[in-house]
């Protein structure tokens, strides 16, 4: 009776955090400040969550916890005392850099355990803040000055097996954020020179040279901490109020050839932090409570959105104790049409959210495209379920494939069992089906067809 009713609490948190808005994951991460939330990904239909807290509810996971959709749990015995930063997932491992993990700024995780990538970096404090993927290398850029024994000041890249640097790397204080636009990898910081060509904080790298992007930022300390690529167009925040001469305040873009700002937006007391798209939108989040648009003022609590033309509130945006909270880092979990949201707030929407929430907006493409009238029982699953169905004619061949919510396939050779059948109705079950806790996409088929597709949780 007790997991019957566990079971129905899941389900209906499950629906109605799909009507929401806003909403909290759990009791979140952490506690008050200073804890926060920065380095976001989804790795096997999981949420991996790094940044600079001990706990996940009554949970001890020393500064990274995974969200199965229902409950957090701890990833290995996390690091203590270790803040991370950027989480990526390469080569099918979950990559963590941060302040030194192991002694080597960067480690790797299989989903099972820990594991070394080529000895780290090194070289104080041998910190990785970013990474990325570029011509099927990951690129890690921080604050180092070697990668598995080779020379590599503040960026290297890795392949699977072996480090190399980055022609002469970068000259300055740190790399905070990488994209790649137009082919090419941008990277940003606080710099002023990249592969020895003088660059202010922003370079790009097309996999054999430097070179300097505009003028880039006016001055060494106007860090670029974020980019993200939108409507054709490299966008770039940080702590600048001055891009190649044009007023900036934080925000600003690069169509391939020139920079330009943000229409207007000229107040002076706003920090923005981390960048991503969402729904055909740019989210951007920071630390502001108001954001002055062509003198306007609109009231919106550190984070916004963009939609090529004018800013936008987030409901009524995060807050800590009332006042402004800060947003660190931003994922678009493009699958279940959700923005995952960390920082350091108490507060989302109006609802308690420790340090992570999410934002979910209709996205005008319905989760079932074709629903056939799929009944789906039970749903949670776990090693059994079935499906009965409507078609306009007898099922010769049923097919049945799971995906997780970054669109990974993770079943195979599914035998479906035929229950029964007429010419409207089918009924199909599977039985030992092995997926782990969590929240999955389903998609049925009949001779070929799409007939339905839809989610499913799993408990074990």
């Amino acid at each position: 009776m007790k997991k019957l009713f566990f079971i129905l609490q899941c389900v209906f948190a499950f629906c109605v955090v799909n009507a929401q808005t806003w909403s909290a994951l759990g009791s979140g991460l952490g506690s008050t400040s200073p804890d926060w939330v920065e380095g976001m990904a989804i790795y096997n239909g999981n949420l991996y969550a790094g940044g600079n807290f001990n706990t996940a509810g009554s949970i001890t996971v020393n500064n990274i916890a995974r969200w199965n959709g229902i409950t957090w749990d701890s990833v290995g015995n996390g690091f203590i005392n270790v803040p991370l930063y950027s989480l990526y997932v390469y080569k099918n491992e979950l990559y963590v850099g941060g302040d030194s993990p192991w002694g080597q700024g960067i480690v790797r995780w299989n989903d099972t355990v820990w594991k070394s990538v080529g000895g780290g970096v090194s070289g104080f404090p041998a910190t990785v803040s970013a990474l990325s993927e570029y011509n099927n290398e990951l690129y890690a850029g921080g604050e180092f000055n070697s990668a598995g024994g080779v020379p590599a000041n503040l960026i290297a890249r890795w392949n699977g097996s072996l480090w190399d640097s980055v022609d002469a790397g970068i000259y300055g204080a740190n790399v905070h954020a990488m994209a790649v636009y137009s082919n090419e990898l941008y990277v940003a910081g606080g710099f002023d020179s990249a592969g020895h060509i003088a660059a202010k904080n922003i370079a790009k790298w097309n996999g054999t040279n430097w070179s300097a992007v505009g003028n880039g930022t006016s001055a060494w300390n106007d860090k670029i901490l974020d980019l993200t690529v939108y409507n054709n167009e490299l966008y770039a925040v940080g702590s600048f109020s001055i891009a190649a001469g044009i007023p900036a305040r934080g925000i600003v873009k690069w169509n391939g050839s020139s920079w330009s700002s943000l229409n207007n937006v000229n107040n002076t007391g706003m920090y923005f932090f981390a960048l991503t798209v969402y729904n055909n939108e740019l989210y951007a989040g920071g630390y502001f409570d108001t954001l002055f648009v062509s003198s306007a003022p609109k009231s919106i609590n550190s984070i916004a959105r963009w939609n090529a033309s004018s800013w936008d509130s987030v409901g009524s945006g995060i807050n800590y104790n009332n006042v402004s909270g800060s947003v660190w880092g931003l994922l678009n979990d493009t699958i279940n049409n959700t923005l995952y949201v960390g920082g350091t707030f108490n507060n989302a929407g109006g609802l308690s959210a420790i340090n992570i929430a999410r934002w979910s907006t209709p996205s005008g493409i319905s989760e079932n495209t074709k629903t056939n009238n799929i009944n789906i029982y039970p749903n949670p699953m776990n090693s059994h379920v079935s499906f009965l169905f409507s078609t306009q004619k007898k099922s010769n061949n049923v097919q049945l494939a799971f995906y997780d919510l970054y669109g990974k396939e993770v079943s195979s050779n599914i035998k479906v069992n035929l229950i029964s059948q007429t010419q409207q109705k089918t009924e199909v079950n599977v039985i030992n089906v092995s997926l782990k806790n969590g929240v999955y996409i389903y998609k049925v088929y009949s001779d070929n067809e799409l007939i339905g597709t839809g989610k499913i949780i799993v408990i074990n």
